[in-house]
């Protein structure tokens, strides 16, 4: 049953609560499937009972910046930022598919929004969602990146030969030290919250790589086979810590490994398709300001970069 018209000053937007992550989860997933329908996507059916872990991480890390919508007592929209250093990150901006003329994105865009002398503001979406490029632009950001989701299924999967580099698995402080420096590099700042958040769950699993006894590079990778954030030193221990984590790693029957890949990174996109990865997705950067040095890092989750 379709919903009746709705004029825009029937929506209400409330700070959101703890209890309000798995109905809000429910509305992303409707408009996700909303938009991968109109492009002929797989459409995402796993049930929802609980709020994605993650999600509640960043949610509990800037809570102030966490906006529900609400038509009656049903939500109809969900936005989440977070802040880190002096850039301000669009996390998630959902509207359900039935209240978009609501003028809803720009209203929850106006309360999470946050800017200060210095900060910058960037966010990650999909390339074929041009009514958010178009909103988001408004805020005064540009696209500056293009970001392919590549994907391998195990039985597609084909191992590259090693590099010789040495891997190390257990991880220490000196190390972490050094991972937060390189990022600050690499990124301009360093998503420090976001690594105690992978190092205390079993779900991931960081490695740091080395030639010899120098530190080159590091990558994140998790049970289900996405691995990133990645970085290293230069674009060629980029590809090479790539390479020697594809050489080691052992996926599931089931598993499809998967990342976002730089479309200007040619030598890394290069590797991924040889190993037998595939373009999924196509998904945009868009910042005010030019960060990240996207020959020397693969992003986290869309939601963090």
């Amino acid at each position: 049953m379709e919903a009746p018209m709705t004029s825009a000053r029937e929506i209400t937007y409330k700070p959101t609560r703890s209890r309000d992550l798995v109905p809000a989860a429910r509305v992303v997933r409707l408009a996700l499937n909303n938009l991968r329908q109109g492009t002929g996507k797989k459409l995402i059916r796993r049930p929802i009972r609980k709020p994605p872990p993650f999600v509640v991480h960043l949610f509990k890390s800037n809570p102030e910046l966490c906006y529900c919508a609400w038509h009656g007592r049903k939500i109809v929209g969900f936005g989440l930022a977070v802040v880190r250093g002096e850039q301000w990150y669009l996390s998630d901006l959902f509207v359900h598919p039935k209240y978009q003329d609501c003028k809803i994105g720009k209203q929850l865009m106006d309360r999470v929004w946050r800017d200060a002398p210095g900060m910058s503001h960037a966010l990650c979406t999909f390339g074929y969602n041009m009514q958010a490029i178009g909103i988001y632009s408004r805020y005064g950001m540009a696209v500056l990146e293009s970001l392919i989701l590549m994907a391998a299924k195990a039985e597609h999967f084909k191992r590259p030969k090693p590099t010789g580099l040495t891997v190390v698995s257990k991880i220490s402080k000196a190390d972490m030290a050094w991972i937060h420096a390189q990022e600050s590099h690499i990124r301009g700042y360093s998503h420090e919250a976001e690594w105690k958040y992978w190092l205390a769950n079993k779900n991931y699993r960081l490695r740091v790589y080395k030639e010899g006894n120098k530190r080159v590079g590091y990558c994140l990778t998790t049970v289900d086979g996405i691995f990133g954030p990645a970085g290293a030193i230069s674009n060629r221990y980029l590809v090479r810590v790539i390479q020697e984590y594809l050489a080691a790693v052992e996926f599931k029957k089931d598993t499809v490994a998967r990342t976002f890949c730089p479309t200007n990174n040619t030598s890394l996109y290069h590797l991924l398709l040889s190993c037998g990865f595939r373009l999924r997705e196509m998904t945009v950067f868009m910042s005010d300001k030019r960060y990240g040095d996207m020959q020397r890092y693969l992003p986290a989750d869309l939601s963090v970069f």
